[in-house]
Order: C-alpha cells, then sequence, then structure tokens
C-alpha cells in the first residue's frame, strides 16, 4: 500500500462515541486488513547499552513512554487552528436570537442550561447584547487559559514505543544506539501478535491486561489538523472548570451523552503523525493500553514480549556483547552483529550472524 493510500485509509476512519460496538469493529477492519497484509516480518528497536535496557531485554518488557519524552518536540503534539476556533465562537455568539442555540449549552449540565435559557427569554435586545458580550469575555478567556493544555495533553498523556523497518540504517544506529555502541532487538508483531496479553482469550476480562495497538508512521510536510476533536476537548475543559470536582463525576456521563467525542481514533491519529524529516527512520509504533486503574498514571510503562533476535552495535564493548548473547543464548535466539559493508557501494551496515 502506497504512502497516500495508507494516509487516506486512517482518514477515513471515524468513531463516534456513541457508535455501536459492532459498527466501530466493521469501521476498524480495513486497518486491520492492512496490518495483516503489510506488517514487516521483523520490526526493530534501537536501544542503548545501560542497565535499564538490557533489564528489559532480559525479561521480555517493551517500554512505552509519552510523545513528551521523545526527541521531537513535535511528537504527538495537537495542533489546534487558534483562528478558526476564534471564528467559530464569534459566529456562534452572533446567532444568538430569541434564545440561546442547544449545541451552545451541550457543555453545560442541564440545571445550569435550563436556568441561562430561562433568563436569556426575559432579556431585552440591549441585555442580549450585554450578555453576548460578556460571554465572548468569559469564553475567550477560558479558551486562551486552556488552550495550551489542550494542545499538548496527547503528546502528556498517552505512551507508544517506537521500531523501525530498517536494521541497516547508519543513522538509526548513531541516533538511537549510542553511535553504534549498543544494540537492537527485533520482534515479530505479525497477525496481531504485539504483546502476550494480545492474543490472550481472557484479555478482555483480565483487569490487568497490557495491550497494544501498531500502526505504521504517517510523514507530512503539514501537522495533522485536530481542531474539531481539540475544541470537543476545550469544551469539556472549559465545562470542568465551571463546576466543582465532586459534581463533575456526574457532569463528565452528561457530557457523553449531550456531548459526545467525535472521534475515538482521533488520538491514535495524532500519535501517527511526523514531519517529513523524519521520514528516513521507517518508523512504525505501538500505543499502550491498559486498565487505568493499574499503571494509567505512571510516566513510563511496559507490556511483555519476547524478541526474536538481538543485533550488537559495530562498536559494542566486549563486556556488553558478552552479556547480551549470554541472555540471547538463554532465550534461544539468534545474535547478529552489525559491520562495515565492503563490498557494495552504499552507507548502509550489514549483519552477520555469530
Amino acid at each position: 500500500m502506497t504512502d497516500k493510500d495508507y494516509k487516506d485509509l486512517i482518514y477515513s476512519i471515524i468513531i463516534p462515541q456513541e457508535l455501536p460496538q459492532e459498527e466501530q469493529n466493521v469501521r476498524y477492519q480495513p486497518l486491520v486488513d492492512f496490518l495483516q497484509t503489510e506488517t514487516p516480518s521483523s520490526l526493530y528497536r534501537f536501544r542503548e547499552c545501560n542497565e535499564n535496557s538490557i533489564s528489559a531485554f532480559d525479561q521480555d518488557q517493551i517500554w512505552f513512554a509519552p510523545g513528551s519524552e521523545m526527541n521531537d518536540d513535535f511528537d504527538a503534539l495537537l495542533f489546534l487552528d487558534r483562528n478558526a476556533i476564534y471564528s467559530n465562537l464569534e459566529r456562534s455568539l452572533t446567532s444568538f436570537g430569541a434564545e440561546i442555540p442547544n449545541n451552545a449549552l451541550n457543555s453545560f449540565p442541564d440545571d445550569i442550561a435550563a436556568s441561562v435559557q430561562a433568563q436569556f427569554k426575559q432579556m431585552s435586545e440591549t441585555e442580549i447584547d450585554e450578555f453576548r458580550k460578556q460571554l465572548h469575555c468569559f469564553l475567550v478567556n477560558r479558551l486562551d487559559a486552556n488552550m495550551p493544555r489542550i494542545e499538548h495533553i496527547i503528546q502528556s498523556v498517552l505512551k507508544f514505543a517506537c521500531f523501525s523497518e530498517t536494521i541497516d540504517s547508519a543513522a538509526m544506529w548513531g541516533y538511537y544506539a549510542n553511535s553504534g555502541t549498543g544494540f537492537a532487538l527485533a520482534y515479530d508483531f505479525r497477525n496481531q501478535n504485539y504483546t502476550d496479553c494480545t492474543l490472550c482469550e481472557k484479555r478482555f476480562l483480565c483487569p490487568s491486561a497490557k495491550i497494544g495497538s501498531l500502526f505504521r508512521v504517517i510523514y507530512d510536510d503539514v501537522p495533522f489538523d485536530a481542531t474539531g476533536y481539540g475544541t470537543w476537548l476545550l469544551q469539556y475543559q472549559i465545562a470542568h472548570d465551571m463546576v466543582p470536582n465532586k459534581q463533575f463525576a456526574n457532569l463528565s456521563s452528561q457530557l457523553s451523552q449531550t456531548n459526545p467525542c467525535p472521534d475515538l481514533f482521533m488520538s491514535s491519529k495524532i500519535i501517527l503523525h511526523k514531519s517529513t524529516s523524519w521520514r528516513h527512520e521507517k518508523e512504525w509504533r505501538m500505543i499502550y493500553s491498559c486498565n487505568p486503574q493499574i499503571d494509567g498514571h505512571e510516566k513510563f510503562v511496559w507490556a511483555k514480549k519476547r524478541p526474536t533476535a538481538v543485533y550488537l552495535g559495530r562498536k559494542v564493548s566486549p563486556l556488553n556483547e558478552k552479556l547480551l548473547r549470554h541472555i540471547a543464548v538463554e532465550k534461544g535466539i539468534p545474535v547478529y552483529k552489525m559491520a562495515m559493508n565492503h563490498v557494495q557501494s552504499s552507507y548502509k551496515l550489514v549483519p552477520r550472524l555469530i
């Protein structure tokens, strides 16, 4: 599948919150079919030789981190067209007639909405105009206060792990394996075998299940526009700011009915986008999900998955090589060591079985 076809596929998947589960599965099916046929036999994760990375290899752990911890400032950043949001606000306020439109009240509790609507009907035109000005000032202030938080919410909350299609890239070994002194692990994610929990029959009943969802990264010259989704998050946050915390649980349930999420798949779309300047990494990402009560608030989380091979950097130290080879023998997986390509005129490294 071409990059454009894949991008169109991802964009075509829209999952409104109120959509029945059966219909959600139907809409996800083209992506499932893509992953079934297009997932490479091996995806590679480059690591430095440090205690944490070697221990994770030994324990069959894939660690996940939020976008705020990645080396790209734009990773998982939610892009909002601020001018469009303010323009939409202006149009909504000027549309007020004898009563406030329902869509302007969806983000408020029923009792507050009914009270405001009743008072609004008793106002004169002069009072309505003054009300518009005050409401505009209030909403602009709330937008200004919440916009930076919303832009970074996906970047700070959702966790993912990064993999590459290529093992022979000198750039990847330089970036992520400490200039070729580290190692890389190969994983086979075909048939949706993403983590040990993914294929478990009890995964939907197990409170400690750790599930991964795999996607190919989309490279583009412009950020992905998530203004509609961001507007929904802003409405939700402004409503939260207006209600005491102890009452927000009830409000949250109500909002999910009156103003449901327009696309449950949107957060994944945001995570999948990167600038074309990173295209050479040929990246895939696994997004982590679990029961929030288990480790939903941890900054770094892990899921269990055994690698299929280990690749040693060309300049790995003798001590680290010995340790990594010992772990590989225990797991019964092959060990390769990267070497310069002296046969063909290229800048690609070659793996050699040892």
